[in-house]
């Protein structure tokens, strides 16, 4: 049966937080940092919404697909709200947040949080999705390390 799930993780960064959030936000930069994803298309809808058109890793044939769709940015305070239409993975309905915080002695964190369906066909969605973001942060943090 479908379950509605929450995943988020969250990573340290020695770094600018505005270089951490220009490098987060530049087109298709997800290829710098995170292992997963194999190839990305950007382009603006009819809309004039940010579409982002990934393939997940192995490449090819059959590979998982994601279309994230940007619903809303603010560079003021550092944060992406996204909708993403997967393909060959088991997860619908899936919504999820990019936020990055400066702190006070310097660096800053950088967080994901999502919420989607998880449509239960014998993989656990919420694991699949802690991986993708735990590889990708983990690579993000230290790819701006200073």
């Amino acid at each position: 049966m479908p379950q509605i799930c929450e995943v988020s993780h969250t990573v340290t960064a020695q770094a600018d937080p505005k270089a951490v959030w220009d490098l987060i936000c530049a087109p298709c930069s997800i290829l710098d940092w995170n292992p997963r994803i194999v190839n990305c298309d950007s382009r603006t809808d009819d809309q004039g919404q940010i579409v982002r058109d990934y393939v997940l890793h192995p490449g090819g044939d059959g590979a998982p697909t994601m279309v994230e769709t940007e619903l809303l940015r603010s560079d003021a305070i550092m944060t992406i709200t996204y909708r993403v239409e997967m393909v060959g993975l088991p997860i619908t309905d899936y919504v999820a947040q990019i936020l990055v915080t400066p702190h006070d002695a310097g660096g800053c964190s950088v967080e994901i949080r999502s919420r989607f369906v998880d449509l239960e066909v014998g993989v656990d969605a919420s694991e699949l999705v802690l991986g993708f973001y735990t590889i990708g942060l983990e690579t993000l943090a230290g790819r701006v390390a200073a």
